[in-house]
């Protein structure tokens, strides 16, 4: 059986508030700095690529357990 996490977990909350800032800057970063983007997805999510859009606005929990694949697209 798999545990699944307890979100009310102490140890949760500093990634979830990474998250919230990253998602912050993420939204505010104007949609024609693609580059910029790009690589802020590509440090923050655990698998993308230089073909993943995400538009905005976009929000998560946690971010490191987000995978995608070549030309993932998410509006």
């Amino acid at each position: 059986m798999k545990l699944i996490p307890n979100s009310e977990d102490k140890k949760l909350a500093p990634q979830r508030a990474i998250a919230r800032k990253f998602c912050y800057k993420y939204n505010k970063t104007p949609p024609n700095k693609k580059n910029k983007r790009n690589i802020m997805l590509n440090k923050f999510l655990g698998t993308a690529d230089h073909s993943t859009t995400i538009l905005s606005p976009f929000y998560c929990d946690y971010g490191y357990n987000i995978h995608v694949g070549k030309n993932f697209f998410a509006n």
